[in-house]
């Protein structure tokens, strides 16, 4: 059992995926050079290598670490305390912990060869995968790192100042997703640590065996969170939050799950970083590249039978699936020369990750899932990125949505939700499900993940393609749907009336029976008219406008109906009046229908039903005429009352209106001021710019001249030293304070010199000849450059 035990422990070695690029060498040798002995986990190099020469990093990099470092030739079984390289024009990639080769794609995304092999490793080792993003140019790596942080593995990068070449690591930090940004020497020491604390780690991975104390600080926990970030995860599987808390609790080296509780109460970050781990905003363009095409073959074309395409992507991450999404509408619609309205919705909860969604600007490792055709008709390539067109940003609305709190969009032809629900708890997966089959018309489709399933709702849709998770909508009926769809959140809402103990007896589903059969559509609202919950079949008389989501009634009400809610609303929730059987008109089908509207408060409480009931014609047959003057007079009297509401509203709004015009006015006046100074400051910029050229090219022939001169000199220096060298006169040069400067050979027949000599003061030199007056000619001469002869004896 022992040695079951240490096999098991020896087969969980993390492995860990260094990705470089330009610069890489001198990174790849300080990791290796300040890595701890025996780290206990394997170490796999994927850097851009020259693919038409012999690479020797291998060799190189054993001077620098005692591990065995080997390139990989074959298929490879990776060891612990091993070093593994990538070969030149290879691609790498790993299965149950083998290394395989294949032959490098010289097509498309043939630099990515880092993100495809931490994709592979993501998929392969899942929480046991590390990587590390080490210097070099581009954004290679940065579209693999979100895919290990989504299967839970942790994540480095070398810090910018430390790179050599800053490209790529500055991407991956850029993403948000890097749990560490170190220099290289210290990325080992790091590294090593966060292996041993998991290790020591308190908390276990299977919910079952949380113990009673752990399971109450967890529930802590989630309100803290909840408190700090204002979403609940309290519908999460238990087992994603542990497992997503032992990773935060293992970044910050925190062995107990009460030491993490209180560590997230006294640091105000660690609540928007645990928020981050629970979501992992990380997705692909054309994710599971078969579905897609299924999607594209069966679902696409179908869509093209209505006037208008309205598109929900729920929890879009950072937009790359609504964008796919909206490349395979855009194709279509080409193909087919048809012009429909083109409208996808693309929701999620992360704030950041929306707005890079917004922004549409990806890395250009992209180019492994897009192909060229569709990167040059939907995408700019700018230097290391590819930014959506304007065409396709256009079709796409993102926005802030919390699936299980929040109503969602109507009268939809398709709803993606993929690998979303597989995070939920089986009950509000169900909930889910319901709202999407409200959501959805009439042969409306559902696209799930690959690893997702319908279970008890699955007499909501049709089955069409199992392996891409395709699903058509059925027409059943359904109970109404409670927004949040959270249990806890619901019971509050709905229950206005005494129920029985026994909730699956006799009188309760009586009473849903009555409901389902007979009941008007209904729903509850709260005082700032936002929808808390809806009965079936509102759908005939609400639908959610084009835009940024919203929960009002109001906003949702058709024609006809908008301006009789907000009146009975106002009267309701201001004056505590009722509006009871209220009849108008409104267009159902092309036609106009009687609707006896009615809005009451709930018993004391802060919500209100709304009641749309068509079956009206008998209940108004016996109405007097005195009955209709006086309610006639009592509406006059309430229209009168909210025409002055109305006034006041909109004389105050002018006033606003009028003193935002003036604020606006200055505030151009400003900007044209600085947008002339700027003007101004660029023809400066563009003066001096031209000035400094012209002064660098003068400079350049200046330098020419120099050099041409500096040639000239070293020749006439040449010829002088080669004519006094051979020369038979003897001659003594002297310079303006008669020093030595040079000499003939034969000189040193009158006068005695010595090389050494050459700087000495000419009268400290003695001679061979009778000359009294020589140091006075020689000042002379000096003086008046006139020549002085005379004959002397030796």
């Amino acid at each position: 059992m022992a040695n079951e035990s240490k096999e098991n422990k020896k087969s969980k070695f993390p492995v860990v995926g260094i990705g470089a690029s330009a610069g890489g060498l001198k990174a790849f040798e300080a990791f290796f050079k300040h890595l701890p002995e025996n780290p206990g986990m394997a170490f796999v190099l994927i850097q851009h290598l020259d693919p038409n020469h012999r690479s020797e990093l291998s060799e190189l990099l054993q001077n620098h670490t005692r591990l065995p470092v080997r390139q990989v030739e074959e298929t490879t079984e990776v060891e612990p305390d091993h070093v593994y390289v990538i070969p030149p024009n290879k691609r790498l990639s790993i299965e149950n912990k083998l290394l395989k080769l294949s032959e490098r794609d010289k097509q498309r995304g043939s630099q990515a060869v880092i993100d495809l092999f931490f994709r592979a490793l993501a998929s392969d080792l899942g929480e046991q995968a590390v990587c590390i993003v080490l210097s070099g140019t581009g954004t290679d790596g940065t579209q693999g790192l979100k895919a290990i942080k989504e299967a839970g593995g942790i994540t480095f990068a070398q810090s910018e100042n430390d790179a050599e070449y800053s490209g790529m690591p500055r991407s991956a930090e850029k993403t948000g997703l890097v749990d560490f940004v170190l220099p290289a020497a210290e990325i080992g020491t790091r590294l090593v640590e966060v292996k041993d604390h998991a290790a020591n780690l308190s908390l276990p991975e299977d919910e079952t065996k949380l113990p009673q104390d752990d399971n109450e600080v967890l529930q802590r926990i989630m309100t803290q969170l909840h408190s700090r970030t204002g979403h609940d995860f309290s519908n999460y599987k238990k087992t994603t939050v542990l497992r997503r808390i032992r990773r935060r609790m293992q970044v910050q080296k925190y062995s107990q799950l009460a030491d993490y509780l209180s560590y997230l109460r006294t640091d105000e970050g660690e609540a928007t970083e645990l928020f981050k781990e629970l979501l992992i905003s990380v997705t692909n363009f054309f994710r599971d590249p078969e579905a897609f095409r299924a999607l594209e073959t069966s679902v696409i074309p179908e869509l093209f039978h209505q006037e208008e395409i309205r598109v929900w992507v729920a929890g879009c991450a950072t937009g790359e699936e609504a964008y796919s999404v909206a490349i395979l509408l855009a194709e279509y619609s080409s193909l087919k020369n048809q012009r429909h309205h083109i409208q996808v919705f693309a929701s999620d909860l992360d704030d950041s990750a929306l707005s890079f969604a917004r922004k549409g600007v990806y890395p250009d490792t992209i180019s492994a899932d897009v192909s060229q055709e569709r990167l040059d008709r939907f995408f700019q390539h700018e230097g290391d990125s590819y930014v959506v067109k304007d065409e396709l940003r256009e079709m796409v609305l993102f926005a802030n949505h919390n699936l299980i709190k929040d109503p969602p969009f109507s009268k939809l032809g398709l709803i993606t939700c993929r690998n979303l629900l597989i995070y939920l708890n089986s009950e509000v997966q169900e909930q889910v499900y319901k709202l999407f089959h409200y959501a959805l018309g009439s042969k409306g489709w559902l696209f799930l993940g690959s690893s997702e399933s319908l279970g008890k709702a699955a007499k909501l849709f049709k089955e069409e393609d199992k392996k891409a998770k395709l699903f058509l909508r059925q027409d059943v009926s359904e109970p109404g749907i409670h927004f949040p769809v959270t249990p806890v959140l619901k019971d509050a809402v709905v229950n206005t009336e005494e129920t029985e103990p026994d909730q699956n007896g006799i009188a309760t589903q009586a009473r849903q029976a009555i409901l389902r059969g007979y009941a008007p559509a209904f729903a509850v609202v709260n005082k700032n008219s936002d929808i808390v919950y809806l009965s079936q079949g509102t759908g005939k008389y609400l639908e959610h406008p084009e835009g940024e989501v919203s929960h009002n009634i109001v906003q949702q009400a058709k024609d006809g109906l908008g301006l009789e809610l907000r009146t009975a609303l106002y009267r309701l929730f201001k004056n505590n009046i009722s509006t009871l059987n209220k009849t108008i008109l409104v267009r159902k089908n092309g036609e106009s229908v009687h609707l006896a509207l009615s809005v009451k408060r709930l018993d004391q409480s802060e919500h209100a039903l709304v009641v749309f009931d068509e079956n009206v014609e008998t209940r108004f047959i016996a109405r007097t005429p005195e009955l209709i003057a006086q309610e006639d007079q009592h509406l006059a009297a309430q229209l009168d009352e909210e025409l002055r509401h109305t006034r006041e509203s909109l004389q105050t709004t002018i006033e606003e209106l009028e003193t935002s015009n003036e604020e606006l006015r200055a505030s151009n006046e400003e900007l044209q001021s600085m947008n002339e100074e700027l003007q101004s400051t660029s023809e400066e910029l563009e003066t001096s710019k031209e000035e400094l050229q012209s002064t660098n090219e003068e400079l350049a022939t200046v330098n020419q001249e120099l050099r041409n001169k500096i040639e000239e000199l070293a020749a006439v220096n040449s010829d002088l030293e080669n004519l006094i060298s051979s020369t038979d006169v003897g001659t003594v040069f002297l310079d303006a304070d008669l020093r030595v400067k040079r000499f003939t050979p034969k000189a040193t027949d009158v006068f005695n010199l010595i090389s050494t000599d050459i700087g000495r003061p000419f009268s400290h030199i003695s001679n061979l000849v009778e000359v009294s007056h020589l140091a006075r000619d020689t000042a002379r001469v000096l003086e008046t450059l006139q020549p002085i002869n005379h004959k002397v004896n030796s």
